[in-house]
């Protein structure tokens, strides 16, 4: 604790006091702290021993939260300022919402806070950014405040060259911008070049390449393959003889963090028990086996011919592979001429011209599905759990067994909107609902969920970042009991040849940038 600044409340470890130490005089940080660390307490107490000392370089007015995915900057207003800011500070707080961005009631209010005499906290979703009214918004209140900026979630910067990368960089280059921070647990979770783009929006300077591809050939060994279908070739990084990609200067590459940023994992912070992992097997049955195995030697041959062989038309194989393992064909969409107005539009058709049918997903084994049979062995009633899916039809076929476990189940995923995810969450906090079944997109960053006994991963992704953020939304810190993380695994399928083996790989290179410990894991 810093004996020149009083917080609110005090730092709950000592993590997080030292971060505020190290950071605060700092014009740019990064912040990598494992989720369920509590960075934002460093970040607000940082903006308000700033704000209190106007004759500091560093002195700021303004706080511009900008988080991601979608729902988490509320939780920056709501929880993280209204419990972290001294009384003695005259605050006030807005949530940026684009769906009223052009009523005047809200043009108003905003109007009001970039006048605000005190500490003006705006906080904008990240998904927003692409938006004109919301980059003026940005614009104004920058002009009108010494602001400090943060990325909360920065892998959203993972790629250079993308809008709200771009969008990003040039809004903190403004002249009103006096401080940086970057926070993201998982920053380099698909690898070192995830870096570039978050370090970049903090200074360009701190890696000294002057374009990404200077970044990534400094980092990694290069080679060009050649897709003799459609007779092009292609920059990919090497690999060694078990597959595994081939990075190098990795050592360098921590040593030009290490200045700038701050890391913390979760078992540091917190002497809660270790997670618990355990991996549930199950075959097919005799039918989904021989649809996967025609399908996979099916794959097979287009490979060996290389005809019409693209990287879409690979994922899409797979995708299509991992959903033949949960019993069924997917949904499809199937677009036809209108026939009634020959395509010129009509009524029938709503001036489209065309008829647009979507066909349900087709169940391959009517009689038995084994993947929701290993998920019905782990719900239990009494304990909360977390069932991650990652298809839509995954989704549904889950809430299904459990309502008929009558566990109460709910939904957060795509097919719901932004209040009845809101619903869901605070039902299954307040223990009136025993199972939330999402999707790691959706659900996996910043939606705190300490009431689960455990999860259960009934599909897994590639994203070794939506797993690891995944797994930590039921970690908290006075929790007594190791979470249970269990995988339903169909043997002899992408599940265990694939899927767990890329992301242990992956892990293996984030853990080495980051020097975490080596850790039990999947």
């Amino acid at each position: 604790m810093t004996p020149d600044y009083i917080p609110k409340i005090p730092f709950w470890t000592p993590q997080q006091a030292e971060c505020f130490a190290r950071s605060r005089d700092q014009r740019i940080a990064a912040i990598f702290m494992e989720p369920r660390c509590g960075k934002s307490k460093p970040i607000v107490d940082t903006a308000c021993y700033h704000y209190e000392r106007p004759e500091s370089p560093l002195h700021v007015t303004g706080l511009l939260i900008v988080a991601w995915p979608q729902g988490v900057h509320r939780g920056w207003i709501t929880d993280a300022c209204a419990e972290n800011i001294p009384d003695r500070i005259p605050w006030k707080g807005f949530i940026w919402r684009s769906a009223k961005d052009n009523q005047v009631g809200y043009k108003t209010e905003f109007n009001e806070l970039c006048e605000f005499k005190g500490l003006a906290v705006l906080a904008i979703n990240a998904e927003a950014l692409p938006s004109e009214i919301t980059r003026k918004a940005i614009g104004k209140f920058l002009k009108a405040r010494r602001t400090m900026l943060v990325a909360d979630e920065s892998s959203f910067m993972m790629t250079p060259g993308a809008r709200r990368t771009r969008i990003m960089l040039n809004a903190g280059l403004k002249p009103n911008v006096i401080m940086k921070r970057i926070l993201d647990g998982t920053p380099a979770s698909e690898g070192p070049f995830d870096l570039y783009g978050q370090i970049g929006f903090l200074d360009k300077g701190v890696f000294g390449f002057n374009t990404f591809t200077e970044f990534k050939n400094h980092f990694a060994e290069w080679e060009i393959r050649v897709n003799h279908a459609q007779g092009m070739s292609y920059p990919a990084v090497k690999e060694d003889k078990d597959g595994h990609k081939i990075y190098r200067n990795l050592d360098e590459l921590q040593a030009k963090l290490a200045p700038i940023s701050y890391r913390a994992t979760f078992a540091e912070c917190f002497n809660t028990p270790r997670k618990v992992y355990q991996k549930r097997y199950f075959d097919l049955t005799v039918e989904q086996r021989r649809v996967y195995n025609d399908l996979r030697d099916e794959y097979r041959a287009e490979l060996k011919t290389g005809e019409g062989i693209t990287a879409t038309h690979v994922l899409t194989r797979m995708l299509r592979l991992q959903q033949v393992s949960s019993n069924y064909f997917p949904a499809q969409d199937t677009v036809a001429l209108h026939e009634a107005c020959n395509g010129e539009g009509c009524e029938g058709c709503k001036d489209l011209g065309v008829i647009e049918t979507r066909r349900p997903a087709k169940v391959i084994d009517p009689e038995n599905n084994p993947r929701l049979e290993a998920l019905k062995e782990e719900l239990r009633p009494g304990n909360a759990m977390i069932v991650w899916a990652r298809f839509r039809q995954d989704v549904t076929d889950c809430m299904v067994l459990a309502d008929g476990m009558g566990l109460k189940p709910v939904r957060y995923d795509g097919e719901v909107d932004d209040e009845a995810k809101a619903a869901a969450k605070d039902d299954f906090q307040a223990g009136r609902a025993g199972v939330i079944v999402g999707n790691q997109q959706s659900l996996g960053r910043g939606i705190p969920l300490w009431r689960a006994y455990g999860h259960v991963f009934y599909s897994n992704s590639f994203s070794l970042r939506q797993r690891i953020q995944a797994e930590d939304r039921a970690e908290i810190k006075h929790r007594t009991v190791g979470t249970s993380v269990v995988d339903l695994v169909a043997e002899d399928t992408l599940d265990d040849l694939v899927i767990i083996p890329a992301l242990r790989d992956k892990l293996d290179v984030a853990a080495l940038i980051q020097r975490d410990p080596r850790r039990q894991w999947i």
